[in-house]
């Protein structure tokens, strides 16, 4: 790590009456301490920061980053405490979401019922590919809001109608569906033979959620998942709605 002796630092006050002086206090104080962070060139009148410093912040940049990371997630979780996950959304990157689409595609060969567009509210089919676009998965609570692609908070949606609904949040009747839907992929998916490891890690995701959401645990019926995964979304949901994200209309 690189090192700056404070040590000699000047401790003069530099305290004046008004702005001009306060600034040739400054500039003469800069001056004279070989560790100040910047000074004036006065031949072209511009402020440029020490050489030390510069070196400094090169050799240091991930360890200043993290400080910098640590005291604005410090400051927005003391101002705002309702929000869910704020050290994921400082370095929140939008990936593709493949892998689940892949697994839900699959158990809907099981499960027709899941093959649906509960925002449609209508099956997938060739015409509606057509007219609404190919099948997704969209984000029941906005990924702007949870910073996450956990497979709890997906559900199928045409593609044309996953980018109408952007960061918008459903509707309560549609939080209903999507509880619904998430259940019949719930108890098929945990009953498909030979799952593989990104699968049953996406199962253990609703683990994430409640620890009573365990695919494992066969007593698990549909009024328990039901309810938790309700309660859970509907909680959420008015949490982002007071910060300003909106209510969607489907047409």
């Amino acid at each position: 790590m690189y090192h700056i002796d404070y040590s000699h630092r000047s401790n003069k006050n530099v305290k004046s009456k008004n702005d001009a002086t306060r600034n040739k206090d400054i500039s003469r104080a800069m001056l004279s301490d070989a560790n100040s962070f910047y000074y004036f060139n006065k031949s072209n009148n511009t402020v440029l920061v020490s050489e030390k410093w510069i070196q400094y912040i090169l050799t240091n940049q991930n360890l200043i980053l993290g400080w910098y990371k640590y005291h604005l997630i410090k400051f927005l979780q003391k101002r705002n405490p309702s929000t869910p996950n704020i050290p994921a959304k400082i370095d929140a990157v939008r990936e593709n979401i493949n892998d689940q689409r892949a697994f839900w595609k699959r158990i809907a060969q099981f499960e027709p019922r899941i093959d649906f567009d509960i925002y449609q509210n209508i099956s997938f089919s060739t015409h509606s590919q057509e007219q609404l676009g190919s099948f997704s998965l969209d984000h029941i609570l906005p990924f702007d809001f949870v910073s996450h692609d956990l497979i709890w908070n997906l559900v199928p949606t045409h593609k044309n109608i996953n980018s109408q609904k952007g960061t918008k949040l459903p509707s309560l009747q549609l939080i209903e569906r999507a509880v619904d839907t998430q259940y019949l992929f719930f108890k098929t998916a945990r009953k498909v033979d030979k799952l593989s490891k990104k699968e049953i890690s996406m199962l253990q995701e609703y683990k994430y959620l409640n620890q009573k959401l365990d695919y494992l645990d066969e007593s698990i019926n549909e009024e328990t998942f039901k309810y938790i995964l309700k309660e859970q979304l509907q909680s959420l949901y008015s949490i982002a709605y007071n910060q300003g994200f909106e209510p969607w209309r489907s047409e």
